[in-house]
């Protein structure tokens, strides 16, 4: 049995903030990274590259070539991790081979939620999750970046999320009719208010992309000229939408399977404390299958979100090391573009009434096409706690994230503020502070 330092299970933003946080305490411990993927720190929002220019796994790299050997890490890809004996620290991997550990590391990250729909093993149909997810999209399309093969003309997408617009965008760039299915009454009603998702949703519509909000997909039928293969999806309402293509985009779920027998709730993660420790001796955990401290709203969940993943790998892999770290209250930001549309959210979007919130909003309602400018913030007790832009630079809205991390109060700058995420506008005692290394940008 081989025995490590550091196990390290899974490949993507958290386990990549570990390696680099071990590597920078301890240059010198036996570290192995174990992933059932075959290629190992990928960006995953990158994904529909995959789809609509035929990016290849080197094209959506998170860490540049060289990064494993750089930092002696001996890693075993296409290896699942099928039993973790925590009492006795050992690994049981699906190649049959066993490892020992000092301290592990599960960022196993998510799994996409497969909906119960019929017809969901049909060919055609998929999830994206995954570089594996891309590529099976891209084959199933006959796709190699821009083109779809003459079989696929129309595309139905289940899930009116971010995944979902992403994957509606791309197939819409290749050339099929897109429909997005969504089940609640707007698309993104998670990270954006109303008005926002309004303006994402006629932006889609600008551009071919049918939206069907408050509808369910009840069953997918097989293509009578190839019956293995989808080529419909039937709605709800009754209606049948052609679709030779299927993305499942219903959101996704903690992938805790490793420790399920220990009584962990379905869909939740696993619980750590600020260290990112569990319960179990040495075992750590961080990223999407992760409950974290959630700064605004209290408690803890998971945040599947990119930076969150890579911040509480980077304090798992401290802690690991024997250098004492926090993962500080987490707040959810998400930016992202559609058809040249940049939006950007954190915190609190949509207050409810009762909460004794005030809004600020700056620039034309959203709804005026993908050149509009808006801004909206959210204060409570004088302090930002949430906001949404249109057509702002992403650079910006991270300084915004740092002041409701920080809990700072803006009531003295609050309409500068809603004119201008810059510096320039903050007192210069706020600036001083918070921009030291314990601040904002640190």
């Amino acid at each position: 049995m081989t025995h490590y330092d550091y196990c390290v299970v899974g490949s993507s933003a958290a386990a990549a903030g570990a390696v680099e946080a071990i590597r920078s305490v301890d240059p010198s411990g036996r570290l192995a990274v174990v992933s059932e993927e075959r290629v190992a720190f990928y960006s995953r929002p990158l994904l529909t590259r995959v789809i609509t220019a035929g990016a290849s796994a080197e094209d959506l790299a998170y860490r540049p070539k060289g990064f494993l050997e750089e930092n002696r890490v001996e890693v075993r890809l296409g290896a699942r991790v099928d039993a973790v004996d925590h009492e006795n620290r050992r690994l049981l991997l699906s190649t049959g081979e066993e490892l020992s550990y000092g301290r592990l590391l599960l960022a196993t990250g998510s799994a996409a939620k497969v909906p119960p729909v019929p017809g969901r093993d049909l060919a055609g149909v998929h999830t994206l999750a995954s570089l594996a997810d891309a590529q099976a999209v891209a084959a199933s399309l006959g796709s190699s970046g821009g083109s779809t093969g003459p079989r696929t003309r129309s595309a139905v997408v289940i899930g009116g999320g971010l995944i979902g617009l992403q994957g509606a965008e791309a197939l819409r760039e290749v050339g099929l009719e897109v429909a997005v299915i969504e089940g609640l009454d707007r698309p993104l009603a998670t990270v954006l208010d109303r008005d926002t998702s309004t303006l994402v949703q006629e932006v889609l519509a600008a551009n071919g992309v049918t939206v069907l909000t408050s509808q369910m997909v009840k069953a997918l039928r097989a293509n009578p000229s190839d019956p293995a293969r989808v080529g419909s999806a039937v709605l709800g309402d009754g209606r049948e939408l052609q679709a030779d293509v299927v993305i499942l985009a219903t959101g996704v779920q903690p992938r805790t399977e490793l420790l399920k027998g220990l009584g962990l709730a379905p869909g939740r993660g696993f619980p750590v404390n600020s260290h990112m420790a569990t319960p179990w001796p040495d075992v750590y955990a961080a990223g999407d299958a992760a409950e974290v401290s959630d700064l605004l709203r209290g408690g803890a969940r998971p945040f599947p979100i990119w930076p969150t993943a890579y911040a509480g790998g980077r304090v798992a892999g401290l802690n690991m090391a024997g250098q004492q770290a926090d993962l500080p209250g987490q707040v959810a930001m998400n930016t992202f573009h559609f058809f040249g549309l940049t939006v950007a959210s954190a915190g609190i979007v949509e207050p409810p009434a009762d909460e004794g919130c005030e809004v600020l909003t700056a620039g034309p309602p959203p709804g005026r096409g993908p050149d509009a400018h808006h801004r909206k913030l959210v204060l409570k007790d004088g302090r930002l706690v949430g906001f949404v832009c249109v057509g702002e630079a992403i650079d910006r809205c991270g300084l915004a994230t740092g002041l409701i991390r920080q809990q700072v109060r803006v009531e003295g700058f609050r309409e500068s503020l809603l004119k201008d995420f810059g510096l320039a506008p903050w007192p210069e005692e706020i600036r001083s502070k918070y921009l030291s290394r314990e601040g904002i940008l640190s």
